[in-house]
């Protein structure tokens, strides 16, 4: 695994900043795309505990990542990273 700076996604869960492709929202028809291609080929990660879906992030491995961050509160958290 590289190096880098960890973002918190809430409840303890901590993400590599460099690894991050991009980010979307659940309304994004794009990402219902990679959802179902990632829930089929089992790299969706649900780090929601629950609660409702507000952003998907994609890694550079493939991996979708299903989180409780808006995309404007994850987009902060990135920010302050760098």
């Amino acid at each position: 695994m590289t190096g880098g700076e960890l973002i918190d996604i809430g409840f303890r869960t901590y993400i590599v900043k460099n690894r991050i492709q991009g980010i979307f929202s659940p309304s994004n028809t794009i990402i219902k795309k990679f959802k179902s291609v990632a829930d089929k080929e089992q790299m969706i990660l649900n780090l929601t505990y629950g609660s409702e879906t507000q952003s998907f992030i994609m890694m550079d491995s493939g991996h979708v990542i299903m989180t409780v961050l808006s995309v404007e509160e994850f987009l902060q958290k990135y920010m302050q990273a760098i």
